[in-house]
């Protein structure tokens, strides 16, 4: 079934050409053992995700030698931006160095993305809190070298033998990192909330409540919940519902959503009752975990809120403007993007002139095919 409908050439997407698709979750991501700093715990990480990536239409799942690469930066740019609809995207990176040499998903690399491909690539940032001012120093280096307007952190550390927690709303550890934030212009802190990998316990990522003093300490900031759905929608609607700078990411949700339809119109439905609608929503792929294409064609083209969910407890129905907010124009809002100014800088670069004639089908670039 996917294999129709998910392959086509951009003359077949006039639907999209007036989209603008901004994937917020892009990680050049080092799977390559020699990147494991936990030994068999590093593995059971990466394996992890790699069972997440096999709920992939089954045509699209990566072999484990495939799938288990450090990506070089050419193969990461010319499979998003060759075989998808993705205009533009955040290269994402982790801080999990306590189980991996780089992090997993490098700060680094991705600041390197952002130079070598600037229309392209966007950089945010991310620290570890628990690091004190040598985390803020690090901030202002990403800030000054990279130019990011949006950190991501991860609340859950592996060290001493045992996972570790730090609280959104911990004064100080968490408030400091805010304060540089606002100093630096970093308008965006974005947190990892629902899943739990390897040895990171699910109550550290369940935790959600911590988030609620920051937003009403920090007004001035844009806080996201990433992977809303899992573990924690109950609590960040009623948090949604009081305070307006509380935004929200389905990456990862969605990817369970075209195989469970029904639990994710409850994710969004629940999202689009209490705040309102869907202008807090963005996307991300979880790109190089999952495709990019098929998430975009299957939301735009075929998702719709099951109509008994609508009916039995009042959730609003997507539309197609509600849709193309949450997989673009959403997310160039809160990162003060101009859609317009965005487009003109790549019109007619490497990848639009190559992808005119048709996007490459899913995984061709590393599969030399």
């Amino acid at each position: 079934m996917f294999k129709q409908r998910f392959y086509r050439g951009l003359s077949d997407l006039d639907m999209y050409k007036d989209a603008f698709v901004l994937d917020v979750v892009a990680h050049p991501f080092n799977f390559h053992e020699n990147n494991y700093k936990r030994g068999k715990l590093s593995k059971m990480f990466v394996d992890n995700l790699y069972t997440f990536h096999r709920i992939s239409p089954p045509d699209q799942v990566l072999s484990p030698a495939e799938y288990y690469r450090n990506w070089d930066l050419d193969s990461f740019a010319r499979t998003i931006f060759l075989e998808s609809s993705v205009d533009l995207a955040v290269a994402h990176p982790l801080p999990l160095d306590d189980f991996f040499h780089d992090g997993l998903a490098d700060v680094k690399r991705c600041c390197e993305a952002a130079r070598k491909y600037p229309g392209r690539f966007i950089a945010w940032g991310t620290v570890n809190p628990l690091l004190g001012d040598r985390a803020i120093e690090q901030l202002e280096w990403q800030v000054k070298e990279c130019g990011v307007k949006a950190i991501k952190l991860y609340q859950t550390r592996y060290d001493y033998g045992k996972p570790l927690l730090w609280r959104a709303d911990d004064d100080k550890v968490a408030y400091p990192i805010y304060e540089a934030a606002k100093e630096l212009g970093v308008r965006v802190v974005a947190f990892h909330k629902g899943f739990a990998f390897s040895v990171q316990p699910v109550e550290h990522t369940a935790l959600l409540t911590d988030v609620e003093a920051p937003l009403s300490s920090f007004p001035e900031l844009n806080f996201v919940v990433f992977h809303v759905g899992f573990l924690t929608v109950d609590e960040v609607v009623w948090m949604m519902y009081r305070y307006e700078n509380l935004w929200v990411s389905i990456a990862g949700s969605i990817n369970f959503g075209y195989i469970a339809p029904e639990w994710f119109g409850h994710v969004l439905g629940k999202v689009g009752f209490f705040s309102g609608g869907y202008d807090r929503v963005i996307w991300g792929s979880e790109f190089t975990i999952f495709h990019p294409e098929y998430q975009v064609r299957w939301f735009m083209d075929s998702y719709q809120i099951p109509e008994n969910l609508v009916k039995g407890y009042g959730y609003p129905q997507l539309t197609e403007e509600d849709k193309k907010k949450i997989l673009g124009l959403n997310a160039a809002r809160l990162m003060g993007i101009n859609v317009d100014e965005a487009l003109a800088k790549v019109r007619n670069d490497e990848f639009e002139s190559r992808r005119s004639s048709g996007l490459l089908r899913p995984w061709s670039v590393i599969r030399g095919s």
